[in-house]
């Protein structure tokens, strides 16, 4: 199975790009979705941070108490790290197994820190999904009511999106319509010039990093 990696920024868009795939037919396993699931109650991911961090990111009817969690490690760049190291072998684990369950020749992953965790090296190529910072900052904080400092936070705890766009293999930029994102996808999708696997590649990106 030939594997794209698809990311980007938080807030850069990157659940338009996977719906839209999602709606041509190609497999997408949102990296997002298993996060949750591997710190559901009674779940090896929840027991392993009950243990590291203490009983203060539990709720009292045994659910992951979200909220204090997410303040903490994006206030504290040290216990995100170890929030990662303890959670995404779990993550990666799921991954594999959902991908080897699949009966198709492509698949792409929804990872937003793809990067961030080494997951690019996983992948056979990777579509990072483009934003300005200062684009980013405005749908964070009015897509989850955030303050400017909170979304900041958020932002900062991700390697910067321009270091992403000179690592990726094809950007795709989300600034304008929805059109416009969607005829870059099909792009990507439609290239005449193929790998061995059978699967589109492009000559070159639809929208350049540099």
């Amino acid at each position: 199975m030939y594997k794209i990696g698809l990311t980007g920024g938080i807030a850069t868009g990157k659940t338009t790009v996977a719906n839209y795939l999602q709606s041509k037919k190609i497999p997408v396993i949102d990296a997002d979705l298993i996060a949750r699931q591997v710190v559901e109650p009674n779940s090896e991911g929840l027991r392993r941070l009950q243990t590291e961090f203490g009983d203060w990111v539990m709720n009292t009817d045994g659910t992951l108490n979200r909220s204090a969690l997410g303040e903490r490690v994006f206030a504290e760049p040290k216990l995100l790290a170890q929030l990662n190291a303890m959670l995404h072998p779990l993550i990666f684990a799921e991954i594999e197994r959902q991908c080897s369950l699949m009966d198709a020749p492509l698949c792409v992953i929804d990872m937003p820190l793809l990067y961030e965790v080494g997951y690019d090296k996983q992948v056979d190529e990777v579509w990072v999904v483009f934003a300005t910072s200062d684009i980013q900052l405005e749908r964070l904080m009015e897509r989850n009511d955030f303050a400017r400092e909170r979304a900041q936070q958020m932002i900062d705890a991700q390697i910067p999106i321009e270091k992403k766009l000179a690592w990726a293999d094809y950007v795709i930029d989300n600034q304008g319509t929805l059109d416009a994102t969607y005829a870059q996808i099909d792009l990507l999708l439609q290239s005449e010039r193929r790998n061995p696997h059978g699967l589109p590649k492009m000559s070159t990106p639809p929208f350049e990093s540099n």
